[in-house]
């Protein structure tokens, strides 16, 4: 069947597959009864095959004339479409500004013209309401300065300094920059002398901490002696007379320990010494 609808006659297609001629007649027949006007697509494939044509190019040329037919294009007018949408593809804004016209009077329900002079309308009036905003915004600017003039002279009175007696004050007392250098200047010795003054308190601090301290071993007089026999630790106040007693005939400090009763003997010059020591710590 494929054979024969591709334009082939049945003898061919008989001697080609190797069949009789009534074979090929019958098979042609019976598909003749399922598909009527099988003749006829057979006649179809031939008049595509001599123009060059495929089949799918010829489905999408129905379809374009079906489409055709819908828009009630007829065919003769094809070509005066294709002039004008070539012009339409060359400035292809000119159809973007069709299309949104028509959304624009379909959405509004008013003609174009009527539209546009509605918009100048309110054009005119936008315009006048900017003008009438910045008159109004340049007032406030001059109110907000006014404003700011005003708390700048309180500040001014708050310092001791009359507004309209500024440049005389500044000339009475020196510029700003001279004035805060001066200030700058002092605050800096002034520094430097706290910083000495905190050393010297420190210092003085330290040396009557020692002061103290010495004061209380000279006034206490007590001293401690260590048993060379228990350990114990005995305090005893020791004066003057019987330390230079002791050094005058070369002899040693007799010292009773408290908690053995053991009489221990104690170099003085040791004793000074220690005593010394304490002092110095």
């Amino acid at each position: 069947m494929r054979r024969w609808l591709e334009g082939n006659s049945q003898r061919h297609v008989a001697s080609e597959f190797g069949v009789g001629l009534a074979t090929v007649n019958r098979v042609i027949q019976d598909a003749n009864k399922k598909m009527q006007d099988i003749e006829g697509l057979r006649q179809l494939n031939l008049a595509l095959q001599k123009s060059g044509i495929i089949v799918v190019d010829a489905i999408r040329a129905c379809s374009i004339l079906q489409r055709l037919d819908e828009l009630d294009i007829g065919v003769n007018e094809i070509t005066e479409y294709m002039e004008l949408s070539k012009k339409l593809a060359v400035k292809p804004e000119l159809l973007q500004a069709a299309f949104k016209t028509q959304k624009l009077e379909r959405e509004t329900g008013k003609s174009f013209e009527e539209v546009s002079e509605e918009f100048e309308e309110k054009a005119t009036k936008l315009k006048a309401l900017e003008g009438k905003l910045q008159i109004l915004r340049a007032e406030s600017k001059n109110a907000e300065k006014q404003r700011q003039v005003a708390e700048l002279c309180e500040q001014m009175k708050a310092t001791g300094v009359e507004p309209g007696r500024l440049k005389e004050f500044i000339n009475r007392k020196g510029s700003l920059e001279k004035q805060l250098r001066s200030l700058e200047e002092e605050i800096k010795q002034g520094k430097a002398r706290l910083s000495i003054l905190a050393r010297m308190e420190k210092d003085l601090q330290r040396s009557v901490n020692d002061v103290q301290r010495i004061e209380h071993i000279l006034r206490s007089r007590m001293t401690s002696f260590a048993c060379p026999r228990c350990g114990g630790v005995t305090l005893r106040e020791v004066r003057r007379s019987e330390v230079q007693l002791c050094l005058s005939w070369g002899q040693p400090l007799t010292i009773v320990c408290q908690r053995c009763l053991t009489p221990n003997q104690y170099d003085p010059r040791t004793l000074l010494l220690n005593l010394g020591l304490e002092v110095l710590s």
